[in-house]
């Protein structure tokens, strides 16, 4: 045999032999292992699964529970009004006087100077008048839960508008353009314009701003400072010649506001 082929044969072998050690060992220890691995992570998703539906079934049966008792109340209080309507109409019939005339299927109650005829069926009449205010309590209870329906409805639109209203604030403030100062060496103090504005309610605030900045720099600031509730406005400057800054990209230098200037809000 030639020692080239006798050396490949051995290179087989041992080729063969770690290639079937390998496979024991991914057999015996690697591939449990996984498998463990994999059964732990499947118990855990479905242990938290049933959690969740746990969590849900609960939830549903509260709120159940609580349409139950809201009926429940509402039963209550239709009793209730149904007891106190009879005690009313029981009271009122022991105060009448029954005479013991009759004409034609009538009785006569002697009520002081006024006589009042009345079926002698009264106790369906006072069936029907039951009826009727039970009828009557139920449709002015309905209204009741609308309308405190409808509140809770504008008040939840009222919350939502105001965090809308306070997220837009936030992002407004977060995005205007920084205030300079003369500390910053990347700044010459001489582009540096000074804007003093006036509100109408008597309020003053001073910014400073570049002279490159714009109109809507100036109008963001405002709008950030939620002084006006909203409210549409605008930008007057007061020196001669008077003139309503309404070139939102100009920038201050351009509308001749540098180095300083005084500037009026006139709501529209």
């Amino acid at each position: 045999m030639l020692p080239q082929f006798k050396y490949l044969m051995y290179f087989i072998g041992l080729v063969f032999f770690i290639g079937s050690v390998i496979t024991i060992v991914y057999e015996v220890i690697a591939k449990p292992y996984k498998e463990k691995k994999l059964q732990q992570k499947f118990d855990s998703l479905t242990l938290t699964k049933k959690k969740t539906d746990m969590d849900e079934e609960k939830e549903d049966q509260n709120k159940k529970r609580q349409d139950d008792v809201e009926i429940l109340g509402l039963e209550k209080q239709v009793r209730y009004r149904i007891r106190k309507d009879k005690e009313k109409l029981e009271k009122k019939e022991n105060s009448i006087v029954y005479s013991s005339d009759s004409l034609n299927g009538y009785i006569f109650k002697d009520e002081g100077k006024r006589i009042v005829s009345t079926p002698t069926s009264s106790s369906s009449t006072t069936q029907e008048i039951i009826q009727e205010q039970d009828r009557e309590y139920m449709e002015s209870l309905f209204l009741d839960q609308r309308k405190e329906q409808s509140k809770k409805e504008i008040e939840k639109l009222e919350q939502l508008k105001l965090k809308e209203k306070i997220e837009a604030l936030e992002l407004l403030r977060n995005n205007l353009v920084p205030e300079p100062t003369i500390d910053d060496k990347d700044i010459n103090i001489a582009d540096i314009t000074k804007i003093l504005i006036k509100f109408p309610d008597g309020e003053n605030k001073t910014r400073k701003f570049l002279k490159n900045h714009k109109v809507q720099d100036i109008i963001d600031y405002v709008n950030s400072l939620d002084i006006l509730n909203d409210k549409e406005f605008e930008l007057i400057f007061m020196s001669y010649p008077k003139k309503i800054l309404n070139r939102f990209s100009s920038t201050l230098e351009e509308y001749e506001l540098h180095p300083s200037c005084s500037l009026y809000i006139q709501l529209k």
